[in-house]
């Protein structure tokens, strides 16, 4: 008789992402690629390893359509109903903004490799990890290399969301501390 060894249940994985619309470049370019690959380094590999048992890692994703209702809808739906073992984020400040308090209310942890937002931080979610510099330690060393090599104007062109009216604010305030000349500001809206 031959000794079928059972396979223990998979780790389903769910997450949305920007495949289409205007988030498409930043979540396919910087994300998406990176969870494809875990995941297919890690069954490689055998499966995750949790509690001592390797279980495979079964991906579960959907185009969030770079839309903030579509990606909170798929995130109460993975968490809720469909209950994933874990989550993974979505692309950008805004989506990450959105689905982190959902996060935390479904108690997921929740890593946040592409939300760049003071806002985020201050609401003090117990499962939410940030693994970026902030808006102010990023333009504050963004000026300091503008003083470095001797920059004496500069325009601003920045995005009209939580991202960009963050580092907008952030870049005006360490600019103050110098004598660069700020000769246009603009903002454009998504997309």
């Amino acid at each position: 008789p031959s000794l079928v060894r059972a396979q223990a249940a998979p780790v389903r994985v769910g997450y949305a992402i920007a495949r289409t619309g205007p988030w498409t470049t930043g979540a396919q370019v910087s994300q998406e690629p990176n969870y494809l690959l875990w995941a297919e380094q890690q069954n490689a590999a055998g499966g995750l390893n949790v509690k001592g048992t390797k279980r495979p890692i079964e991906l579960i994703s959907s185009d969030d359509r770079s839309d903030i209702e579509t990606c909170v809808r798929t995130y109460e739906k993975l968490m809720g109903s469909d209950k994933v073992d874990l989550i993974l984020p979505p692309w950008g400040s805004n989506a990450n903004f959105a689905v982190a308090p959902l996060a935390n209310r479904f108690g997921y942890p929740f890593l946040a490799p592409t939300a760049l937002s003071r806002r985020l931080i201050e609401m003090k979610l117990p499962y939410f990890f940030s693994l970026l510099q902030q808006p102010d330690k990023m333009m504050g060393a963004l000026v300091d290399m503008l003083v470095a090599n001797n920059v004496k104007t500069i325009a601003i062109v920045y995005m009209d969301d939580l991202f960009g009216l963050e580092n907008f604010a952030a870049l005006n305030a360490a600019l103050k501390k110098t004598s660069i000349q700020v000769v246009e500001r603009k903002s454009y809206p998504l997309g």
